[in-house]
């Protein structure tokens, strides 16, 4: 932590996997003395009881984490439990938001929240990670002209978690990027940051650039992390569409990706280290797929009436 390497969040996350499984089990026992088939008939009883497969994945790599260290410091020969099999293990099913759905979801939304709410909606919808968003501070927002056109360019320099509730690093290097908006999205910006400092006026909170934009509107502090998830379950329960905050960023990426825009560009924009990681979010929507047959429907079938008139599903 001290060299920046893990996150405070990081650490948490690592502790409960540690706490929860690894050290019940493995605590106490020498290193030395974990063979590879007792472990290995570990991580299988474990995806007899039904773990998920990123689960087991998680709480492996904790395992693989300090035997891999202690190979390397020569507290042990050699790390036996390396290449272990995960086999057997249910892979979540990827959730998926169709573009009707998420149309659905923001007209009710609309209706549902206010503008102030509603621009947190917005910029989630952009790509942005909860954390990213909740981290926006009044000093992150600056606006400018262009061609008589109004912009907003929008930093992204803290996040904001369970652990870092005040503010912390953003997830990696590439985490720390400016993305430039345009159209109404500008204005709802600006409403939204005169709204929240009219809330820290409300609730005597002293004013600073460094205030962070979404507020508890009775008491002025930061809004707890989870609340996006909250306002999201309110549209949720009016539209019966089930969205949270990390969905709209695989949708995003998604999107973007069928509207064939740089891949390089949208990297970029979403804070990706790396362009594997960004089609890693992509997912499958009934307009993909549409699209894809519509593009090779002459290739694949019409070709051959220009020998025959009939369609080709009469061919007999």
């Amino acid at each position: 932590m001290e060299i920046g390497k893990w996150r405070p969040n990081t650490v948490q996350q690592k502790d409960v996997y540690w706490k929860s499984h690894v050290q019940k089990q493995w605590g106490n026992v020498p290193m030395a003395d974990i063979t590879r088939q007792k472990y290995q008939d570990w991580i299988d009883d474990l995806v007899k009881k039904n773990y998920a497969y990123s689960t087991i994945k998680s709480i492996n790599s904790i395992v693989q984490l300090v035997m891999n260290r202690a190979e390397v410091n020569d507290v042990i020969t050699k790390n036996r439990l390396r290449s272990i099999t995960i086999e057997g293990a249910k892979h979540a099913k990827p959730a998926v938001l169709e573009p009707a759905h998420y149309e659905k979801f923001v007209e009710t939304a609309k209706k549902v929240l206010n503008e102030y709410w509603m621009t947190m909606v917005y910029l989630l919808s952009l790509g942005a990670r909860r954390e990213e968003v909740l981290g926006l501070q009044y000093s992150s927002f600056k606006f400018f002209k262009q061609n008589d056109e109004e912009f907003c360019e929008i930093t992204y320099r803290v996040g904001r978690n369970r652990v870092e509730t005040q503010g912390g690093g953003l997830k990696n290097d590439s985490s720390y990027r400016t993305n430039y908006v345009n159209g109404d999205l500008v204005q709802m910006i600006k409403y939204s940051i005169q709204y929240s400092k009219n809330i820290c006026t409300r609730t005597h909170r002293v004013l600073t650039d460094n205030g962070f934009l979404f507020l508890n509107e009775d008491t002025g502090m930061p809004v707890y992390i989870q609340y996006p998830n909250q306002i999201f379950k309110r549209v949720e329960a009016a539209c019966g569409i089930h969205v949270y905050p990390h969905l709209l960023r695989h949708y995003f990426a998604t999107m973007a990706r069928s509207l064939n825009l740089s891949p390089t560009d949208v990297m970029h924009w979403l804070g990706h280290s790396s362009i594997g990681m960004t089609n890693s979010y992509t997912r499958p929507t009934q307009q993909g797929s549409l699209k894809v047959i519509n593009g090779m429907e002459d290739v694949l079938f019409n070709g051959h009436k220009k020998n025959d008139e009939k369609p080709w599903y009469d061919w007999g």
